[in-house]
């Protein structure tokens, strides 16, 4: 056991220690979509002021999940940068948003 009131280093190497569960942390994850109408590439970046925290739903008249939020403002994810984790696959034009899995880097 060892008790420090500071360290020095990025503590990549720390063991035993959870991450943050604060909405926004570092290293935290969200559900969201972008309102960008653009294909995302699993790996790439973006902004989190424009991304918007969003929910699962099952589209019964469909036979479909779809990936649901508010269009707000007031609902994005606020400053930092945002990695994707997920793959949309090819969908594109007006009638889409890039939504999945994605990690706050910075």
């Amino acid at each position: 056991t060892v008790t420090a009131t500071s360290y020095t280093g990025s503590g990549a190497n720390l063991t035993g220690v959870g991450g943050s569960t604060s909405v926004g942390a570092v290293g935290t994850y969200v559900l969201a979509w972008t309102y960008l109408h653009a294909n995302r590439a699993i790996g790439t970046t973006i902004a989190g002021s424009q991304l918007r925290a969003g929910g699962l739903a099952w589209q019964t008249s469909a036979g479909r999940a779809i990936l649901y939020g508010d269009m707000g403002v007031n609902t994005n994810m606020g400053s930092g940068t945002y990695r994707f984790m997920s793959s949309n696959g090819n969908m594109s034009g007006s009638s889409f948003y890039t939504g999945g899995l994605w990690v706050r880097i910075s």
